[in-house]
């Protein structure tokens, strides 16, 4: 008796089994049929599986008590191959293994701070961020005033010069309009790279003397102040760019006078080397007030003669524009890189 009951025990635990085994082959064969009818095959096939999650789910811890080590998973993906059904995403598109992701919308691209897709670096990202903490003021030279006056050349001089001027100018464009242009594609490329930019004016009208623009970027404590320009002359001819940097006639500090005219060289030979122009020079000026009542670094660029017709057509163009700005970037870099 007791054997008996052994032995229906046991087959009172297989009955599932076997079930299901019959079920299975019977699945096989409607599946067989089913190639038959390919327009039907997706939707009759996805009813399958479903059946046979159902039958995985009930039957799979029975297998676990007879001893059996294969899963309901084991189960299904045994079917799967059998009959070549596959899961497809929400676009329809088939999806087969672990490309998922990609497959239901999630992009497979693996993100690295300061990438695209493509790998390029984008503006402004923690990799490129080489300028951050630094101090930059930008004078975009000239402006628009009703203001006329004079004012000392340097602090206790009793020489003066005008406050305001008007500059020089080109066939479609004054020199006011020029360095703003240029001064703004730089604030932008400077802040990309995490400086901390501070504009002298935004606009074309200014009240600012050259004193002012000075005190302005003492104010900041910046660490270099760049005045941006463009050059004139009665011959036409002249042309190429320039560098001024302030001499020590009225300046006691040693080290504000070497560190502006390491970084004019530096900004004039990027500038030369991005736009092809002729380099005239880094030259010391003792003569401007902007220099004088500077208590920090300062340079001034003179980007090129707008009296020369050939120079001044280069000028007007945004290309030639973004290679200056882009010059002066890279000296700025190496000045402090270094």
């Amino acid at each position: 008796m007791v054997l008996m009951g052994k032995i229906k025990s046991k087959f009172k635990a297989l009955v599932p089994i076997i079930v299901a085994g019959l079920f299975l082959t019977a699945c096989e064969s409607e599946c067989k049929s089913l190639e038959k009818e390919p327009e039907e095959k997706n939707s009759i096939s996805s009813e399958y599986i479903n059946v046979v999650d159902e039958a995985a789910s009930t039957f799979g811890n029975e297998k676990e008590d007879t001893g059996i080590k294969s899963t309901a998973k084991d189960e299904i993906e045994s079917v799967r191959n059998e009959t070549g059904v596959k899961e497809t995403g929400e676009d329809g598109h088939e999806i087969e293994g672990e490309d998922q992701s990609e497959q239901n919308g999630e992009s497979s691209f693996e993100y690295k701070p300061g990438t695209s897709e493509e790998g390029q670096s984008k503006p402004g990202s923690n990799k490129e961020r080489i300028l951050e903490d630094f101090i930059i003021c930008i004078d975009a030279g000239h402006g628009i005033t009703d203001l006329k006056k004079q004012e000392p050349i340097a602090p206790g001089s009793d020489i003066t010069k005008p406050a305001f001027v008007p500059g020089t100018r080109g066939a479609n464009q004054t020199e006011e309009q020029l360095n703003l242009k240029v001064a703004k594609k730089l604030e932008q490329r400077l802040i990309e790279l995490g400086a901390d930019v501070h504009m002298t004016r935004t606009e074309a009208r200014c009240d600012m003397s050259n004193i002012d623009r000075a005190e302005f970027a003492n104010g900041l404590n910046a660490d270099i102040f760049i005045r941006i320009h463009a050059d004139g002359n009665q011959d036409k001819s002249v042309h190429g760019i320039s560098m001024l940097v302030p001499a020590n006639d009225y300046i006691n500090d040693e080290e504000l006078v070497e560190k502006s005219m390491r970084a004019g060289k530096l900004i004039l030979d990027e500038v030369i080397k991005q736009t092809g122009a002729k380099k005239r020079g880094v030259i010391k000026r003792s003569d401007l007030t902007g220099f004088n009542w500077s208590k920090v670094p300062v340079v001034l660029l003179e980007m090129g003669f707008m009296t020369n017709p050939d120079e001044d057509k280069l000028l007007e163009t945004e290309e030639y524009q973004d290679k200056i700005v882009q010059g002066i970037v890279n000296g700025l870099i190496s000045y402090f890189k270094n």
